[in-house]
């Protein structure tokens, strides 16, 4: 049976949000969010039925309200078992 050693995952996401912010914390009450991600992972096999999975994802909000604009990194390591 035929059965590939790696795999590779990439994947992005944009957004583009506008929508009024009915606190009063803010002078300008209409909010404008661009946001968007980037996701990289690699997958291998490391024993027969077990994968090793490694993911980076990058993610970003700019804010016209300055409180809700960030910057994030994140990685993963999972372990997978197929029967």
């Amino acid at each position: 049976q035929f059965s590939s050693m790696f795999g590779m995952q990439l994947s992005t996401e944009v957004y583009n949000r506008k929508y009024e912010d009915k606190s009063t914390l803010f002078k300008n009450p209409l909010r404008e969010d661009k946001s968007g991600s980037v996701n990289a992972g690699f997958t291998t096999n490391i024993i027969y039925g077990i994968k090793a999975n490694l993911k980076a994802t990058y993610a970003m909000v700019e804010s016209n309200q300055a409180v809700y604009s960030y910057k994030k990194h994140t990685f993963t390591i999972g372990l997978g078992k197929t029967f």
